[in-house]
């Protein structure tokens, strides 16, 4: 949205590239490949393990994500529950009013690492999706130079000991 408004030329954190956005911007090549997952309060974790485990109970996703339309379609009998804010969606399962955050993998991981053992990823959805720069539509001169950037990066090593440093394992 904002590089499609002009507010700024690059949109760099955790943009999945899809079909419908890229009619609005042009993407870099992609730099993650990002799954959704499941994750829940540790003391659920060996009750809530996919999402069959989940009928009758309400998973939260965050509103207009990718995870939101992967848990739309598959979530079979759990009700889902967008939320506009990550960080209600976060505090809704903490505070019992959910039973589940179904969202992309990294940041479910990087939020049970944070959670001091209050939560845990119990299952991932593998979607291939990937993720990329979200560049204005008329700037391929920006979407040029950061493919040729990211280039650089793999090429070097860079990329993987950035990659190992967060994540501790290669990225397909």
């Amino acid at each position: 949205v904002a590089v499609g408004a002009g507010t700024c030329d690059l949109v760099a954190s955790a943009v999945t590239i899809t079909e419908e956005r890229a009619k609005n911007v042009l993407f870099s090549d992609p730099y993650f490949d990002a799954d959704q997952s499941l994750l829940v309060r540790t003391e659920d974790a060996e009750t809530y393990v996919d999402l069959a485990s989940l009928a009758g109970k309400t998973i939260a996703v965050q509103t207009g994500t990718t995870g939101e339309t992967y848990a739309k379609e598959n979530a079979g009998d759990a009700k889902v529950q967008s939320f506009d804010d990550p960080a209600a969606m976060f505090l809704a399962l903490e505070s019992k009013q959910v039973d589940a955050v179904l969202q992309d993998l990294p940041v479910n991981v990087d939020r049970a690492n944070k959670q001091d053992a209050k939560t845990k990823v119990t299952a991932t959805f593998p979607t291939g999706e990937q993720y990329g720069f979200a560049i204005a539509k008329d700037n391929t001169a920006l979407q040029n130079d950061v493919n040729e950037a990211l280039n650089i990066f793999r090429s070097s090593g860079t990329y993987d000991e950035i990659y190992a440093k967060y994540f501790g394992a290669a990225n397909g």
